[in-house]
């Protein structure tokens, strides 16, 4: 991959400060587990994937401005890892825009941190102030607590492969079921927030997540799914997909539509919209 040549100046600097936190986290034998608009960018603008017979045009990338990274449930327990995460952020320049789980650089790049929950026999280990949650011990350093992401490790993709002229070997992006799942609840939780653009990006990730998706995205789906089963969490996101994204008159659907990047090609998306729905029901075994 070269960097310079990248179409998005904002994106491009993003992957570099990517580049900058990976090389520091494997430094201290931690996983970099990114989420959010940059994951997606990566998902479908640097993964080299079969482009599904559904699917044959893909969506263009949106932009993002930060970098979403996800602490999984050891490492939010680990007072010693969160600590080193901590030394990461100081040491590459980033100073606390909202105390302390989002970090800015230059007024341009943002850092979030976010956490998946302690395992229930962890719980002791961590002080939990919601959205707030941070290790015993830990002053100053935050993770914005996502209950949903509590299977965030399952399908994880390692995507250093892509970033090998830069020697990176540590960096992986959640599986497209997990970052589904986690747009939904994203989505539905600001649905009338006008600051957030009532959700529009939320719903057109969920969109180009699917239509990017491979065999191997839908056979991690399977495994999480079963592994869900009988669970909240499924029943939830049944009941979001069914109140939103049921139908074309869905207000999900709608949001959809109304994004530029959906405008841009509408003729051939609006033929991509049945099958979306319908995927996005088998993904979390919903009737049609």
């Amino acid at each position: 991959m070269n960097l310079e040549t990248n179409k998005n100046n904002l994106n491009n600097l993003l992957l570099q400060e990517l580049i900058f936190l990976a090389k520091e986290f494997e430094k201290e034998n931690l996983p970099l587990i990114i989420g959010g608009g940059l994951s997606l960018f990566i998902r479908t603008g640097l993964l080299k994937k079969s482009t599904s017979q559904r699917y044959p045009i893909q969506t263009n990338q949106r932009s993002t401005k930060d970098i979403d990274i996800f602490l999984n449930s050891e490492i939010i327990v680990n007072s010693s890892d969160v600590e080193k995460i901590k030394n990461i952020i100081n040491k590459l320049g980033y100073t606390p825009k909202t105390k302390y789980f989002q970090f800015e650089k230059n007024k341009g790049v943002l850092v979030d941190i976010l956490s998946a929950p302690p395992n229930k026999n962890d719980a002791d280990k961590v002080i939990i102030k919601k959205p707030r949650i941070k290790p015993q011990g830990i002053t100053e350093f935050h993770a914005f607590l996502v209950e949903e992401a509590k299977f965030i490790d399952i399908g994880l993709i390692n995507v250093s492969d892509y970033f090998a002229a830069q020697e990176v070997k540590n960096l992986f992006i959640l599986s497209s079921y997990n970052f589904i799942l986690l747009k939904l609840f994203a989505f539905n939780d600001r649905i009338n927030d006008e600051t957030v653009d009532f959700g529009r990006h939320h719903a057109f990730d969920i969109f180009a997540t699917i239509l990017n998706m491979d065999e191997n995205d839908w056979n991690n789906a399977t495994k999480q799914l079963n592994d869900m089963k009988s669970t909240d969490l499924l029943n939830r996101l049944q009941t979001i997909i069914n109140n939103h994204f049921s139908s074309t008159s869905d207000l999900g659907i709608l949001r959809l539509k109304e994004t530029i990047l959906y405008q841009n090609r509408k003729t051939d998306f609006d033929n991509y919209l049945n099958d979306f729905i319908n995927d996005l029901k088998d993904l979390f075994e919903l009737k049609k």
